[in-house]
């Protein structure tokens, strides 16, 4: 669904209210630094609400359910980089491992599909970054697009 800046935040204020929160209204993503004739500032590209609980108070928001605790109802662990970054013989034994892995018979392979893994996302960060370090290594070749590399051996 789609809701204008000012619906949002009165939607998160008002359930704020009714439920014995604070909310703080947050932008994700960059904001343009220098808008062009035409263009408003407007923020980022979409928002997030963060609610806190108030410190409960019996004569306010009577009108919250109180009983039970809430109940985790799902949990996420999303996998955290704590390896140092490689040095630069140890970053090279493992993209050339994992461009092997992935390359078709003829020793190519796409840059996507090796910016998938894991590993090079956590050492690389920045699929442009792997792109961009690809091209320094005479290991690599690459296509017209950058899309397509060959594993030089």
């Amino acid at each position: 669904f789609e809701w204008t800046r000012e619906q949002f935040r009165s939607w998160a204020e008002g359930a704020a209210d009714k439920y014995g929160y604070t909310v703080a209204i947050r932008g994700i993503g960059l904001s343009m630094r220098n808008p062009i004739a035409g263009f408003d500032p407007y923020g980022g590209c979409t928002q997030m609400a963060v609610f806190t609980r108030n410190a409960v108070d019996s004569t306010t928001h009577s009108d919250v359910v109180t009983g039970s605790p809430p109940r985790l109802y799902a949990s996420t662990e999303y996998p955290v980089f704590t390896q140092p970054q490689l040095s630069s013989i140890a970053l090279q034994k493992l993209v050339r491992k994992f461009a092997l892995d992935i390359c078709n018979t003829q020793h190519i392979f796409q840059l996507d599909d090796l910016w998938d893994i894991l590993e090079i996302k956590q050492q690389f960060k920045r699929c442009r970054a792997l792109e961009k370090w690809l091209d320094t290594q005479a290991t690599y070749s690459a296509s017209q697009t950058n899309e397509l590399y060959t594993v030089n051996t």
